[in-house]
């Protein structure tokens, strides 16, 4: 038996790895472009994509830009891929957990990155129209098969959901729905055109106010959809697309700015980590919803329902600025008095603080993968740059931040971290806080460390 004959037909004279980055490709030129200077990585049709899917986009164009020496390293932390995506953290952060769990993605340290053998797969899953995202498919596969014996289910007849479109729906019960108004199709057709069962916005509210247009818009398209297909609830990404195509901007805090007007717009949410949601238009938001289109068509000012809101507005405190005016002569004997006493060098205090009258803020990188650890070592520097040379005790955490091109959001969450309260005053104000004695000594520690060049962990 001649066995080099019978396996003859598996031999290839193509190089297989060659073949299989060709493969890789081939397939990801669908969906990503990539700068070829900066490694940025761009979404082909990303609003087509749910935010699951983008994120495996995103990675495969990571992974790639890496195979290009386009990035050092692979490994991002989670508010870095949401960052790239423009989507909240909340947001991203379960998809990722799923990968990480389906060992499509490795964590280590807070950071993740693609592991290169599924890259492959990834990309033919996205391809599918028919599969769901490769996500869902290998968190099912993952799945323990339950040993309680399988007990039939009591049928039972639900009516189905049907997505009705224009024609189905009749022009008779749209004009009888219209009359009820004084209004007319053609009329609706001075500020909605429908496409592809698609409602276009093709007149946005005109307000200064962000939140204000963000309550009307929503309205207007909620109320569009129920006069033209029957149907009081929107999903929260389909909302989000009309209202970008209309031109509205600022769709981060749509949620936010909804919250207020819960009576009008419900904001429907699944169970605890399903990113799934609706937003549904009441009884009550329907009357505003035609009351704004009139108001828009006709000129009349129907429309009191901020008027209503604004009684039970609430009144802030004023607050006080977080102002630094220090003589520059002054400054410099601070300097100076500073690192006689602690044994610095005035240049290599000054090669790591820039020093102005008006302000302070570090020049080096701190070396920290969680947010929290950067923001608590630059309060704990520059609380201390202001406690001891510019005489001022009490400081505005965002400020400060802010000018030393630190993550400044999510300051909520610092107190409850052990090491700010140790450190700090009692006192959850982020924009009134000040050193207590542990955190002016650790502040120092670590000036001393940072001048010498030589940078201990402070979190353990």
């Amino acid at each position: 038996m001649d066995k080099s004959k019978i396996f003859s037909r598996l031999l290839v004279d193509e190089d297989l790895g060659e073949r299989e980055f060709k493969e890789i490709a081939e397939l990801s030129s669908k969906y990503i472009e990539i700068h070829k200077c900066t490694g940025d990585i761009y979404i082909k049709n990303r609003d087509s994509y749910t935010i699951s899917q983008r994120l495996e986009i995103l990675l495969v164009g990571l992974w790639i830009s890496q195979e290009l020496k386009l990035l050092d390293s692979l490994a991002v932390t989670c508010a870095d891929l949401a960052e790239k995506l423009g989507e909240k953290q909340t947001s991203v952060s379960g998809p990722l957990s799923k990968l990480v769990k389906s060992n499509i993605v490795t964590k280590k340290d807070q950071a993740y990155s693609l592991n290169p053998f599924r890259v492959k797969s990834l990309l033919k899953n996205l391809e599918s129209p028919n599969i769901s995202s490769s996500l869902d498919r290998a968190h099912k596969k993952n799945r323990t098969p339950s040993l309680k014996p399988k007990v039939p289910k009591k049928r039972v007849y639900k009516s189905k959901q049907i997505k009705i479109d224009k024609e189905k729906l009749g022009e008779e019960i749209i004009q009888n729905e219209l009359k009820k108004y004084n209004l007319s199709e053609a009329d609706l057709e001075r500020i909605f055109n429908i496409d592809n069962n698609n409602i276009i916005l093709l007149k946005k509210p005109e307000n200064t106010n962000i939140r204000v247009t963000h309550l009307k818009s929503s309205l207007l398209l909620l109320t569009a959809n129920k006069i033209y297909f029957g149907d009081n609830e929107i999903e929260s990404s389909v909302l989000r697309r009309q209202l970008e195509n209309a031109g509205i901007t600022g769709l981060t805090n749509l949620s936010t700015a909804l919250k207020g007007f819960s009576e009008c717009i419900i904001h429907k949410r699944g169970a605890k980590g399903n990113t799934l949601t609706n937003y549904k238009l009441t009884n009550y938001g329907y009357n505003y919803g035609i009351k704004l289109i009139k108001d828009m068509i006709f000129g009349t000012n129907e429309f009191n329902l901020l008027a209503k809101k604004g009684s039970r507005k609430r009144i802030k405190k004023p607050t006080q600025e977080f102002l630094i005016n220090l003589d520059e002569d002054k400054l410099n004997d601070n300097t100076d008095y500073f690192c006689r006493i602690n044994s610095i060098e005035k240049e290599k205090l000054l090669s790591k603080f820039e020093l102005k009258n008006d302000g302070v803020r570090i020049l080096f990188r701190i070396d920290k993968s969680a947010r929290k650890h950067k923001q608590i070592d630059t309060l704990l520097y520059l609380g201390v740059i202001l406690k001891e040379i510019y005489k001022i005790s009490k400081f505005d955490c965002a400020v400060l931040l802010k000018n030393s091109h630190q993550p400044h959001e999510r300051l909520d969450l610092l107190p409850r971290n052990p090491t700010f309260r140790k450190c700090f005053a009692a006192n959850n104000n982020v924009r009134d806080m000040e050193l207590n004695y542990n955190g002016l000594q650790l502040g120092k520690k670590m000036i001393l460390e940072v001048c010498e060049i030589e940078i201990k962990e402070v979190y353990k």
